[in-house]
C-alpha cells in the first residue's frame, strides 16, 4: 500500500516482476475483495498497489479470504530490500 507514483508504487511493480505475478491497482475495498476472491479461486497470485487502506477497509477487502496479506510500502527505502523482505515473508 502506498500512494501512486511513489517509491511504494515502484516497489509494487518491481515485486510483481520479480515474482512473475500480475499487478493491478486497488481502489474500492468491496471491488478489491471481489478481485482477490476471483484470483484466489483460480489458485493464482496478484500484487495490488493501492493507497493505504484503513483497518476497516482492509477487513472489507480481506473478508473471509485466507492468504491475503497487506504490506505497507508508504515509505520504502530500497526497492530491492522490500522485494527481498516480501519474498521472505511469503516464503518465496
Amino acid at each position: 500500500m502506498g500512494a501512486d507514483e511513489t517509491g511504494a508504487a515502484a516497489a509494487a511493480r518491481a515485486l510483481s516482476v520479480s515474482l512473475g505475478w500480475p499487478h493491478t491497482r486497488g481502489g474500492d475495498p468491496n471491488a478489491l475483495h471481489a478481485a482477490i476472491a476471483y484470483v484466489l479461486s483460480r489458485r493464482e497470485h496478484l500484487v495490488v498497489a493501492s493507497a493505504p487502506l484503513t483497518e476497516a477497509e482492509q477487513h472489507i477487502a480481506q473478508g473471509d479470504l485466507h492468504g491475503v496479506r497487506f504490506v505497507d510500502l508508504t515509505e520504502p527505502e530500497n526497492t530491492d530490500e522490500i522485494v527481498g523482505s516480501v519474498r521472505r515473508e511469503f516464503g518465496l
